[in-house]
């Protein structure tokens, strides 16, 4: 069976088929890269360069910074202890001595009531 149509038109409609084909990918392509192109963000970088020595330097300088707190800070706290330690050992002497003060009360209340013992003892024998 032949075709209807000439060898020629089937030749002339594949060449227009692959034209509008491309037209149609060269336009999807321009407008996926224009679209594309709209949407990305532009970034700015701003960078400083640094003298590595410098920086080095800041570090030490801080290093010595923090560890000049440490020491101040554990001087604090070592005279918060001393002060803490020193009133613990005040109260301590002091109950002692509250302590011995009672004990020489109840003994001059001892004496005071034999003293007395011993003189209602001597007015009966008067």
């Amino acid at each position: 069976m032949a075709s209807s149509e000439s060898p020629g038109k089937n030749v002339v409609s594949i060449i227009f088929a692959l034209a509008i084909h491309a037209g149609l990918f060269s336009l999807l392509v321009y407008h996926i890269d224009w679209v594309y192109e709209q949407t990305k963000p532009i970034s700015v970088i701003q960078s400083t360069l640094l003298d590595e020595n410098q920086v080095k330097k800041e570090i030490e300088r801080f290093k010595r910074h923090k560890r000049a707190r440490e020491r101040e800070e554990q001087k604090r706290l070592d005279a918060i202890r001393k002060a803490a330690d020193d009133a613990e050992r005040k109260r301590l002497e002091a109950e002692k001595k509250a302590k011995d003060l009672e004990k020489q009360r109840q003994e001059e209340l001892r004496r005071a009531e034999e003293e007395r013992k011993r003189l209602a003892e001597q007015a009966k024998r008067d």
